[in-house]
């Protein structure tokens, strides 16, 4: 049976560590589950952890390693949008899918082959506000923290 390698750069160390830990978690449940389907179109899913460290150059030498291979079919990753910059033209070049679960909208803009798993930062903002509106009507200001990276700021 043939295998199709999901590349999963992500920081597993660092004080982000846990992060690149979860998502490697939920991708082999997941490719277990699809295996023990009958595999996707008849091939094994593999999952090939990186570690980014929280790095961005680092993150992108290791995508840049990643799609160098013939058996990835989908990177997962880079997990913050400075990394999704410095990878963005070999992943562009590459043609892999790439899914990512968090980064700025604007980091997204003009990416050829990303696309963000779940919902945009302007509609969660969006969504957020409407349920404000709602709840406290009569409110007038609102406080914003901003976690100090990309998507905080977005």
């Amino acid at each position: 049976m043939r295998t199709v390698e999901v590349a999963l750069v992500a920081a597993f160390s660092g004080p982000d560590g846990s992060t690149g830990s979860m998502v490697r978690n939920s991708l082999e449940l997941q490719a277990r589950a699809i295996d023990d389907a009958g595999g996707l179109l008849g091939a094994r899913v593999e999952i090939v952890a990186a570690d980014g460290a929280g790095d961005p150059a680092r993150a992108a030498e290791l995508v840049r390693q990643q799609v160098g291979g013939a058996g990835v079919g989908l990177v997962v990753g880079p997990d913050t949008s400075a990394a999704l910059q410095a990878a963005r033209a070999t992943l562009d070049r590459a043609g892999v899918p790439n899914c990512l679960t968090a980064v700025s909208d604007a980091a997204l803009r003009g990416a050829r082959t990303t696309f963000l798993a779940g919902a945009a930062n302007a509609a969660e903002v969006a969504a957020l506000l409407d349920g404000l509106r709602r709840a406290a009507p009569d409110a007038r200001r609102i406080g914003l923290l901003d976690g100090r990276d990309d998507l905080g700021r977005s």
